[in-house]
């Protein structure tokens, strides 16, 4: 009994012993922890005369101050350029599995299938309106070098039948010209013969199956050629002498006038040939702005569509790596996005 209760006391006194050097070390490391400015700063305002609460209420505010500084300021880094940015952190175990996973697997070929399926489908109908608008322009090209064709052809036509009209008035006008020339030479012819001979001459007829008659004897009166009579002969040669160079004058201002005629005629059809080309080409590119506005509005719509797959095909990856979750009990990672454009 004496010897059991040895051993009880030490191990009690030994158990004081040590509770004892644990509170003796609390108590400096509290002493030395209330050793700080702030608690240098409460001693000096006591022994200054400030009350108790006066003193404790200025490390309050720090450490109140510090707070609110802590909430203010975000935990992100800021980078350079000011904007904050925290890269999303991948666990690459948890995306293993997911490249692992059948299910993931199997409904990712079939986003890819869809995908591939869909740029089919968007290349066919926008090359079937860019052939559509090929056909249609080539068409509408050949209709205007048809039509071309055919305006050139009876513009040389015209050209042909204006000049064939202008060489016949010219033709006719020479005739008239000629006819003139005989017109004053037979005119000379005569005139000539009436100044020479200052009697008229008898008739053939008369002298050989008429018998003179009674007053045969009876003599017919001489001419009076008068200076009029000259001055008109020499009127006469004047206009044969100087006919030549009227003739000649008249055709030259009739060629001038029909050379004018055909350049204005010339210059009117190839107007009208510069018209259906300005045709032409307004014509075809009223097709292109067509189908661009076409084609702008076939894309937008395939936009709307792109964007509704990729959010259907996020949507499905996101559902499927919650069911794997829920179903293993392990973490996924859900795998990229897939975006529906091509490569």
């Amino acid at each position: 009994m004496p010897t059991v209760l040895t051993e009880m006391e030490r191990k009690r006194h030994s158990g004081l012993r040590s509770g004892l050097r644990k509170m003796t070390g609390f108590r400096k490391k509290k002493m030395n922890g209330l050793s700080t400015p702030s608690l240098i700063s409460i001693s000096s305002q006591l022994t200054n005369g400030t009350t108790a609460a006066e003193s404790v209420r200025s490390p309050v505010r720090e450490v109140a101050s510090m707070k609110s500084g802590k909430s203010y300021f975000s935990n992100e880094v800021p980078t350079q350029n000011g904007s904050y940015s925290v890269e999303p952190f991948i666990d690459q175990e948890a995306l293993s599995r997911s490249m692992e996973c059948k299910e993931m697997l199997r409904i990712r070929t079939q986003q890819l299938e869809e995908k591939r399926r869909f740029l089919d489908y968007q290349t066919n109908l926008v090359s079937q309106v860019l052939a559509k608008r090929d056909k249609l322009k080539e068409e509408k090209r050949k209709w205007y070098e048809t039509r071309l064709a055919e305006q050139e052809e009876k513009n040389e036509k015209a050209v042909e039948d204006l000049e064939a009209r202008q060489l016949e008035e010219e033709l006719k006008q020479v005739k008239e010209h000629e006819a003139e020339k005989r017109a004053i030479q037979t005119r000379l012819k005569h005139m000539e013969a009436y100044c020479q001979t200052p009697s008229p001459p008898t008739s053939p007829t008369q002298s050989e199956f008429h018998r003179p008659s009674v007053d045969s004897t009876i003599q017919l009166p001489e001419r009076q050629i008068t200076q009029q009579h000259y001055e008109n002969l020499a009127q006469a040669y004047h206009v044969r002498d100087n006919m030549d160079g009227l003739h000649a004058s008249k055709i030259n201002v009739l060629r001038g006038k029909q050379k004018r005629a055909l350049q204005n005629f010339m210059l009117k059809k190839e107007r009208e040939i510069e018209q259906m080309e300005r045709e032409r080409q307004k014509d075809l590119t009223s097709i292109d702005s067509d189908f661009n506005k076409q084609e702008a509005e076939i894309r937008q719509e395939f936009d709307m569509k792109r964007a509704k797959l990729e959010a259907r095909w996020k949507l499905q990856a996101l559902v499927e790596k919650t069911r794997m979750e829920r179903s293993t009990g392990l973490n996924y990672e859900v795998l990229p996005d897939i975006l529906a454009v091509e490569t």
